[in-house]
């Protein structure tokens, strides 16, 4: 198996923060990564919608092509996939 063509990888955080500090008002200290490689991902793009930290199950789910749960509040963050994967699923 080609591990490169057939691996996709999130990396994030939990929270944002500041010197010591987690958390707060401030956007630094909310925003975190957010970034995602593998097929079907779109290349050198950047996400430019708002995207809640609970987004990342449900793209995960996407991915993995498993059907979310009904109860679950969040979105796949669409605009992270290329149009020949969209267009598969």
């Amino acid at each position: 198996m080609d591990l490169l063509n057939s691996t996709t990888v999130f990396l994030t955080a939990d929270h944002g923060g500041l010197g010591k500090s987690h958390g707060g008002p401030t956007m630094v200290e909310m925003e975190v990564p957010w970034i995602v490689i593998g097929p079907g991902i779109r290349k050198d793009h950047k996400i430019t919608e708002t995207i809640m930290q609970y987004d990342t199950a449900t793209t995960l789910a996407v991915v993995l092509d498993v059907q979310p749960s009904s109860c679950w509040r969040a979105n796949p963050v669409r605009s992270a996939f290329d149009d020949a994967w969209s267009t598969k699923h």
